[in-house]
Formats: C-alpha cells, structure tokens, sequence
C-alpha cells in the first residue's frame, strides 16, 4: 500500500491485483485494480498468473508485431 501511495504521490499511473479482501484498501490508491473473486490465497494466484499471461501476450504481440 506504501508502494502505491508513492507511485501515486510522483504522478505514476497504478495497477494492482489482490484478492477480495485487498479490494477496499487498494481501491483508491490504483487506477486500475484486478480482484479475483476469492479469498482463498491459490484461487486468487491462478487467476492472477491468468491475467499474467493475457498481458504479457498483449504487450508481446504490440512489441513483436513489427517484426513479423
């Protein structure tokens, strides 16, 4: 939360991702805030390590596309 708070506080943009119960903490610090719907620790690291993936694929598919 600190972390956020700082990057917030220097202008950076912030994105989180928690679970259920970090949801009303990290709501104002995060300007865009990924909450799995759980408060059960694996269910959230799988949706997590989902959401990942997607954007890594995203993020490669813009930076490699040139390339091609």
């Amino acid at each position: 939360l600190n972390a956020l708070a700082a990057a917030r506080s220097v202008g950076l943009v912030t994105l989180g991702f928690t679970g259920e119960r970090g949801r009303e903490p990290m709501s104002p610090l995060c300007d865009h805030l990924l909450v799995a719907p759980s408060s059960s620790t694996p269910r959230i690291q799988e949706a997590h390590e989902f959401a990942y993936h997607a954007i890594c694929g995203m993020v490669e598919s813009q930076l490699f596309a040139a390339a091609d």
